[in-house]
């Protein structure tokens, strides 16, 4: 009777499920559930009940490539041990495609909106609680008004970088309007006021978390699919409205939230060197150009994985970039196609966008929109901040990434 019904809830889904919800609860508990995952691999290998096609192996092929490939970046770096902890960071990339291909049968629509309604729960609950908490600290004089800003406001929970945070936010506001707008018969969370407390919690933390590539990218993606959607029904006048409102919402909380005003300002600010905190916009031009410097050095392979930080720091060194090293800080190449440059060259790079392509080629001939808005997201979100380079955000894309595919896309094609 036990054993019947332990069956019944240590399940793929559930296991799915659970991971979502980890997510952003911290670095100790989705590693303790991506272990219970492979547990749950292990068992059915065992038992027999995972079984391997011809297709299933060259997807598995194609779309691992990139990582085996950094792996084998091994061979010609010097920095072994920094190397070595990037690939096994990174080795979620390898075996998260395996896991999924394993149980791709047990895996759809129904699948990804349990795991999608538990990850926006456990990002509400962890965004109040921290919102929550820092309030409490400023209503008491404990902090200042800056404890809801950028990492004072995503660590004080859990140690969640804020711009990985702010990529969860902002992914899951993303796919809530494409269910809400082009799935309606989906019904993600029964009370609707707690779907309306969702979203607002959300958003609300998204604007404190001041990433302003990701607000901007947050409010681009709903409009896009709001204009889809008038195109659709021929309304014009919604998509007017909701355009208006965005822009309205990003002029308000540009005059009224001074530490996003203050960000805005910075991004034209590229022509002085005294202070890390005035002029981002000239340290991210600093951060390209050193790493375009070091990726003409070795542009086919690459530096190799282990000596990506290494040689980028020595070059902010030697061009003396000082600004970059304040408060004992460095800075990663902060393009996610730069850093792959940077650490594999251009045959890494290769491989990365073929496994993308190949995947998205495959979602589109299955009309997999979930997939599609996913890597959209990313790849957009990719264009301004390295995610690989982090624990987080790196389980997260590679998680979502075979989940929203496998929840339609079809291998047979």
């Amino acid at each position: 009777m036990l054993i019947s019904k332990g069956k019944r809830i240590i399940n793929w889904e559930n296991l799915i499920t659970i991971f979502a919800i980890t997510l952003p609860l911290g670095r100790g508990l989705f590693n303790t559930s991506f272990v219970l995952i492979i547990a749950y691999w292990l068992y059915r290998v065992f038992k027999g009940s995972v079984g391997f096609r011809k297709n299933d192996s060259i997807f598995l092929i194609i779309v691992t490539s990139f990582y085996l490939y950094s792996i084998a970046s091994l061979v010609y770096t010097d920095n072994i041990a920094y190397g070595l902890d990037k690939i096994y960071s990174q080795s979620f990339l390898l075996f998260f495609p395996l896991v999924f291909l394993s149980f791709k049968k047990e895996v759809g629509e129904r699948t990804y909106m349990k795991a999608l309604k538990g990850f926006l729960l456990s990002l509400a609950a962890v965004s109040l609680l921290s919102i929550g908490r820092q309030t409490y600290g400023i209503l008491w004089d404990i902090n200042g008004m800056e404890a809801l800003t950028q990492n004072n406001l995503s660590t004080s929970i859990v140690d969640n970088y804020f711009l990985g945070f702010s990529l969860f936010i902002s992914f899951g506001l993303t796919m809530y309007t494409y269910i809400r707008l082009f799935k309606t018969h989906i019904e993600l969370f029964r009370s609707k006021g707690l779907e309306i407390a969702i979203v607002l919690v959300l958003t609300i933390t998204l604007i404190l978390l001041n990433s302003r590539n990701l607000i901007f990218l947050t409010a681009a993606n709903v409009c896009v699919m709001f204009f889809a959607k008038s195109t659709l029904q021929k309304t014009p006048v919604i998509f007017i409205k909701v355009l208006l409102t965005m822009v309205a919402l990003f002029c308000l909380n540009y005059w009224a939230n001074p530490y996003f005003g203050d960000k805005m300002d910075k991004v034209v600010n590229y022509g002085q060197e005294d202070s890390r905190g005035k002029y981002w916009g000239g340290m991210r031009e600093s951060i390209w150009d050193c790493a375009v410097k070091v990726v003409e050095t070795n542009p086919i392979i690459g530096v190799g994985v282990g000596d990506q930080k290494d040689q980028l720091e020595l070059c902010y060194k030697i061009y003396m970039h000082n600004r970059l090293f304040a408060n004992n800080n460095s800075f990663n190449a902060h393009n996610i196609f730069l850093q792959i440059l940077l650490a594999t060259g251009f045959l890494g790079v290769l491989m990365f966008v073929l496994s993308l392509g190949y995947m998205i080629r495959l979602a589109i001939l299955s009309n997999n929109m979930y997939y599609i808005v996913f890597i959209g997201v990313f790849i957009l979100a990719g264009l301004t901040e390295s995610y690989f380079e982090r624990n987080l955000t790196m389980s997260f894309f590679a998680f979502f990434n075979c989940l929203s595919f496998f929840s339609k896309s079809n291998l047979a094609k």
